[in-house]
């Protein structure tokens, strides 16, 4: 197993709305909005992972536009990758 730490931005266009983050098909996390749609979470996001690719997805549990973006893995090695879904 690998450790990897993570970083992504959330983005949203609402406040009050509600985010679920996954791991491949695995619930990390479940968070809400409650601040102007101008600002942004960053995650961090610790993970022990078989060495391959990972794929990170975020979906919105309401009719708002929830994204993800910047990426970046900021400890790991070079045997795991991951993408945004």
């Amino acid at each position: 197993m690998i450790v990897a730490i993570l970083n992504i931005d959330i983005y949203c266009d609402t406040p009050g709305s509600s985010y679920r983050l996954y791991a491949n098909d695995d619930l990390l996390t479940e968070r809400s909005f409650s601040f102007n749609s101008d600002l942004y979470i960053q995650e961090q996001i610790v993970l022990c992972v078989e060495p391959g690719h990972h794929r990170l997805r975020v979906e919105p549990l309401q009719n708002s536009a929830i994204f993800a973006k910047n990426l970046t893995m900021i400890e790991g090695d070079d045997t795991v990758s991951f993408s945004l879904s």
